[in-house]
């Protein structure tokens, strides 16, 4: 049983740093460029990563 709690943590931990490193990987201006095209999802990515450091 331990041994699959270990292996779920594991997974989420690779999981979040994954998903972390592709938000700071976006570039600012090309968001900034999509978000004035009217892209709402770029919208809502720039709002997260212009605070990187709290990612």
């Amino acid at each position: 049983m331990i041994y699959l709690i270990i292996v779920l943590l594991l997974s989420l931990s690779a999981l979040f740093a994954a998903l972390t490193n592709g938000l700071l990987g976006l570039s600012s201006t090309e968001l900034e460029r999509k978000m004035k095209l009217g892209d709402r999802d770029a919208g809502r990515i720039y709002a997260v990563r212009k605070r990187g450091n709290l990612l």
